[in-house]
């Protein structure tokens, strides 16, 4: 097979496309062909697709966190007020800052550094100061 023959094949198949259509030229197919076409096709997405879910799952799963504030106590008052009364505080092993539990500062703190006392006083005993970004403090 040459240059020319591939060229008047070619030609044949574009002039029976036209004249025929889609389904005049999808009936020379051999059915084995357009089977084994699908199979490929089908395989290549969930391939594709368990890649992709592969992918997601090493960057790590959401985790939702309840706000405190949003919630209230036995006693009716919220949780923020009822800071005054608990006094909890975190902090980080490797910083000088403490926060309230729902400061934008103690939600960055890594689980694995975050520490927690019973008091301000507590973490001032322990060299922490209160940071200044965290209202309330």
């Amino acid at each position: 097979m040459n240059i020319s023959d591939i060229r008047e094949r070619s030609k044949r198949f574009v002039a029976t496309f036209r004249h025929e259509g889609f389904s005049g030229v999808a009936n020379r197919i051999p059915r084995d062909v357009v089977i084994v076409t699908i199979i490929l096709l089908t395989a290549g997405t969930f391939f594709g697709a368990g890649v992709f879910y592969a992918k997601q799952s090493v960057w790590g799963s959401v985790i939702i966190e309840t706000l405190p504030f949003a919630t209230s106590t036995a006693d009716g008052t919220s949780a923020k007020n009822s800071h005054r009364k608990s006094g909890e505080v975190v902090a980080s092993k490797n910083g000088s800052k403490y926060y309230l539990p729902w400061c934008a500062g103690a939600k960055r703190l890594s689980l694995k550094t975050k520490i927690r006392f019973a008091s301000e006083s507590i973490a001032k005993k322990h060299g922490y100061t209160p940071a200044i970004n965290c209202k309330g403090i």
